[in-house]
């Protein structure tokens, strides 16, 4: 049985509770703004003492070579070379908002539940496990157990987990660490007691619990990682209603004749078969033959047609939830325009990036050799052989890409019209991602 470990993740929700004006832009550069808001979101955390003036600056700076990067690669007419990465970055934001916002009701954890799972924080259980593959294994295993059979004989029999060896018996385990529905199940029981089948990850699950014991590394005080648990709780309330809305359009999305269409060669498709509907859901959308070749562009050489398929419904998929969430509005949000088009830089200032890395020659063999010659010892007195030649040739290509990109960028500032607001710039909270200070 493979036990799922909640990973605590730091961080906040920024919540709105009235509209205010909107403040001063810490920078603009050639007409573009940068907003407080966004330079608070990437500030990274915690900042030392004494430095929060000098991290400020240095985040900002971060920004403003992004944003002058992605404004030379629209003049240079990369965003067309990026436009199914920015498409598809695109799409995947405004889904997860999508799937975040219609959470957003079932996510509200108490502080009843939050003392709940600080309490399994605190407390081990030691189990005995036994996996089995299917139904009708797991209902032979019933009947044993219920005739009286020991629970750790059936684990060494026909567990294929691999504490049958054991007769299923595992290291102590925290009871947080348990998957749901298996943590439940188990909390529910009494020492020297079992589950009873429990279907989980594609397998039958049974638990024997030994007993129950205080955790080995007690967790820290409660009131140290309250925010991590409410945010843990609110990420796995966020899964399981996406889990829900999945499963539901995996049911009713239904897919055509024409899907096997896509399984021909790219240039054998005529316009007309690309009209032809791949998919529906029902009045909801559809989804055409050509908006799934993309994705048949994207697919790798050597995949088996199974596969392949899968992988148009898998697309077919995005595109519907795509098309739902972009009919709710949430693209139009300004805090998701303003996601939007801070990826939609970042996506730009990388495909400038490759730009000039691509346009840098690569070094001769004779600039190999003088820089061997002028850097010997940081070799070790190494003989110049084929591998080190590649070794340095590596080097040096790194290093001119670097340095011609810095190059760029040093020149971007000098023709740029940036203005910084320092007074604004001061006032972005370094310590608490979801304040501000206050102006006079």
């Amino acid at each position: 049985m493979k036990m799922t470990i909640p990973v605590w993740i730091a961080g906040g929700m920024l919540i709105s509770a009235c509209a205010r004006p909107e403040p001063p832009p810490v920078a603009v550069v050639n007409g573009v703004k940068i907003t407080a808001a966004e330079l608070r979101r990437i500030i990274p955390r915690p900042v030392a003492p004494g430095r929060e003036d000098e991290t400020r600056r240095q985040v900002l700076n971060d920004l403003i070579d992004q944003e002058l990067a992605a404004q030379e690669a629209q003049r240079l007419g990369l965003d067309s070379v990026v436009g199914a990465q920015g498409d598809l970055v695109r799409r995947g934001t405004v889904i997860q908002e999508f799937f975040r916002q219609r959470a957003g009701p079932e996510r509200k954890v108490t502080e009843a539940e939050i003392a709940a799972t600080y309490r399994l924080l605190e407390t081990e259980a030691r189990v005995r496990v036994l996996s089995v593959p299917d139904e009708s294994t797991a209902r032979f295993v019933e009947r044993e157990l219920a005739r009286g059979v020991p629970f750790e004989t059936l684990a060494f029999r026909y567990s294929q987990d691999q504490s049958a060896r054991f007769g299923g018996e595992i290291a102590p385990v925290l009871m947080v660490r348990f998957p749901e529905p298996i943590r439940s199940a188990v909390l529910a029981l009494e020492p020297g007691r079992h589950t009873p089948a429990i279907p989980y990850g594609g397998a039958w699950e049974f638990v024997y619990l030994i007993d129950r014991l205080p955790a080995d590394n007690p967790p820290p005080p409660l009131a140290e990682i309250r925010d991590r648990i409410r945010q843990q709780l609110e990420s796995e309330r966020l899964r399981e209603v996406t889990s829900a809305m999945l499963e539901s359009l995996r049911v009713n999305l239904r897919f055509g004749d024409a899907l096997p269409v896509l399984l021909r060669p790219l240039d054998s498709i005529t316009p007309a078969e690309q009209e032809l509907v791949a998919a529906e859901y029902g009045a909801v959308a559809t989804v055409k033959v050509g908006q799934l070749l993309p994705m048949k562009q994207r697919l790798p050489p050597g995949l088996d047609t199974a596969t392949v398929l899968e992988g148009f419904r898998r697309e077919a998929r995005d595109i519907v939830l795509y098309a739902i969430a972009l009919a709710s509005g949430i693209d139009r949000q300004p805090p998701v325009r303003e996601t939007l088009a801070r990826l939609r830089r970042d996506v730009l200032a990388n495909a400038l990036r490759e730009h000039v890395f691509q346009a840098q020659p690569e070094p001769t063999d004779a600039e190999v050799a003088v820089h061997y010659r002028e850097h010997a010892a940081d070799y070790g007195g190494a003989k110049l052989t084929p591998a080190l030649k590649h070794q340095i040739r590596v080097r040096l290509t790194e290093d001119r890409r670097v340095q011609r990109y810095q190059e760029l960028l040093a020149e971007l500032h000098r023709r740029a019209a940036i203005a910084v607001d320092s007074a604004a710039l001061s006032r972005v909270a370094v310590s608490d991602p979801g304040t501000e200070k206050p102006g006079r």
